[in-house]
């Protein structure tokens, strides 16, 4: 509550408008977009604990750079501003694994009674500088 020209004047909580996130590890940077009825600034954090990974980065922390699969908690914190008080909304940014690709490699025979070919493959669809060396469970093939 504030008094202006002589008259007691109740603040008000702004609704701000901050949805739940769906993402694909590996995806580009993007920009949050919460909006409100307030004229507050709004600035992000990210909320301790979760099982994923991201960090924000820009302008009030708005550009989000994902980290390892999981969940995230972001929160949208808005300023003070005229008849509204300070506010905040938390959502969930999900981020999904990426999917892989193991695809044998093709061309190989065994001749009864001879030695078994060594099998390979090849794995397509990492992400930024990931290799198979950074999976949690190596490929195995037979």
């Amino acid at each position: 509550m504030f008094y202006a020209t002589g008259a007691l004047v109740t603040s008000t909580p702004p609704t701000i408008t901050f949805a739940n996130l769906n993402k694909t590890y590996g995806e580009t940077n993007f920009n949050l977009g919460a909006t409100s009825n307030s004229a507050g600034a709004i600035s992000y954090s990210i909320v301790a604990g979760g099982t994923g990974s991201a960090s924000l980065s820009g302008t009030n922390n708005e550009t989000v750079t994902l980290g390892n699969s999981g969940t995230v908690t972001i929160r949208a914190t808005q300023a003070a501003n005229g008849g509204f008080t300070a506010g905040t909304k938390d959502i969930t940014l999900t981020i999904n694994k990426a999917a892989l690709t193991v695809t044998a490699n093709s061309g190989l025979s065994k001749v009864y009674g001879f030695t078994d070919p060594i099998l390979t493959y090849t794995i397509t669809g990492f992400q930024g500088g990931d290799t198979e060396g950074d999976l949690d469970t190596p490929v195995s093939i037979s």
